[in-house]
């Protein structure tokens, strides 16, 4: 009897101690890497008019501007990628195959040091003009081919992702728009 009471003692001992110790370690609070906002905005093309050139004038473009901002925890991430849904509903469409349209768009960073870090993803004013604006933005971070943290402006992301077929292509890094010289000097370095 005296033993049995000694080993539940030492049980409970050990069962009060066991949470202190891994809350103590570092490794379990830790994420690699988490998204921490997600947005979009309808931004007018920059405004480059060098003086030696005559430009046609035309009307100013609104392309959509993907702003998300992440943090790594560990010192150097080699690579991570994002993956990017962009849903687009459009008010002028005739039958329900036409309304919604699924674009996906990648961009993968790379040598990125702990903290908090930014990034940019486009979409052409030509594309939003066809098949109409934004209706909501997921996106996905991938790290050594697992995903690793997800956010989206929906809770119904994973339908679309599901139902609907996804045009490739559609979702420009900045170095594709002429967004490229004002939105990359604050972002990680971008794979070639």
């Amino acid at each position: 009897m005296r033993t049995m009471r000694a080993f539940v003692a030492i049980l409970f001992a050990f069962a009060a101690i066991a949470p202190m110790a891994g809350a103590q370690s570092p490794a379990m609070k830790t994420k690699e890497l988490e998204i921490k906002r997600l947005q979009f905005e309808t931004d007018q093309n920059p405004d480059y008019n060098p003086s030696r050139t005559k430009l046609k004038e035309g009307k100013a473009r609104e392309w959509t501007r993907i702003l998300f901002q992440f943090e790594t925890d560990m010192e150097w991430t080699d690579e991570v990628l994002f993956t990017c849904h962009v849903l687009l509903q459009n008010p002028r469409a005739r039958t329900v195959q036409e309304k919604y349209t699924l674009l996906k768009g990648a961009v993968t960073y790379v040598f990125v040091p702990r903290g908090r870090h930014v990034g940019y993803l486009y979409i052409h004013p030509s594309v939003t003009d066809r098949f109409g604006p934004v209706d909501g933005v997921a996106l996905e971070g991938t790290l050594a081919g697992r995903l690793a943290a997800v956010e989206s402006t929906s809770p119904a992301y994973k339908k679309w992702i599901e139902q609907l077929p996804a045009r490739d292509g559609m979702v420009l890094r900045p170095s594709q728009t002429p967004f490229a010289v004002v939105e990359t000097a604050d972002t990680p370095m971008v794979k070639p």
